[in-house]
């Protein structure tokens, strides 16, 4: 949609909880009927439902939170280690 087109977030997969609330509402994730799977990602609706902040928190590029998942992302991260900076 066009609303969705105006989205700028981006779901990177990292999370911080506090803890209790956390423990408090995680049984809540129910597995999708179709996959049988529960996904993590549930539990940011749970916790607002229950009243609970969330918040994005902005990153100053993408690179920040890549996740090393191949032998290039690899590459690049030692390459930021040791302090070339890389691709952009």
């Amino acid at each position: 949609t066009e609303e969705e087109k105006g989205i700028r977030e981006y779901l990177t997969s990292h999370y911080i909880f506090d803890s209790d609330p956390l423990l408090a509402h995680v049984q809540e994730i129910k597995a999708d009927p179709a996959t049988g799977e529960a996904y993590l990602t549930d539990i940011v609706g749970i916790l607002r439902n229950h009243g609970h902040r969330v918040n994005a928190v902005p990153v100053d590029h993408y690179r920040q939170l890549v996740g090393l998942n191949t032998p290039e992302d690899i590459r690049w991260a030692e390459a930021i280690l040791k302090g070339n900076r890389g691709e952009s």
